[in-house]
């Protein structure tokens, strides 16, 4: 990755590997910084490429794919408090919009997230 990650979300959408958000300790920093870059790994060139970032700086975050067409995250944690926002990422576009936001909070289900779509 290009830049060091902890508590990082991760997820694989045709064929890349996708990695969000987290956290770098640093001395310098004079503690944590949280990220909202986002990085995409091509394992046929062995690269990974800065894609567009995240709403926010955040880490513990909830990632899952849905089918070939979309990323979604959910939750995570700010630095000040646990988050109650969706995002949804098109590759296509290279493209972060929110979605509805979540009724509970992302703490309680450590890293779950579940995607229901109403046909």
């Amino acid at each position: 990755m290009l830049k060091k990650r902890n508590l990082l979300a991760a997820s694989s959408l045709n064929g890349y590997i996708y990695a969000v958000g987290g956290n770098e300790v640093s001395n310098t920093m004079n503690g944590i910084a949280r990220h909202d870059t986002c990085e995409r790994f091509d394992p046929r060139k062995n690269q990974w490429t800065m894609i567009s970032s995240i709403s926010r700086p955040r880490e513990a975050i909830a990632m899952a794919s849905l089918g070939s067409s979309s990323l979604f995250i959910a939750g995570g944690y700010d630095g000040l408090k646990f988050l109650d926002e969706c995002e949804k990422y098109d590759p296509i576009k290279n493209e972060w919009t929110k979605v509805h936001l979540l009724f509970f909070n992302s703490f309680q289900f450590k890293k779950s997230l579940s995607i229901y779509i109403k046909f």
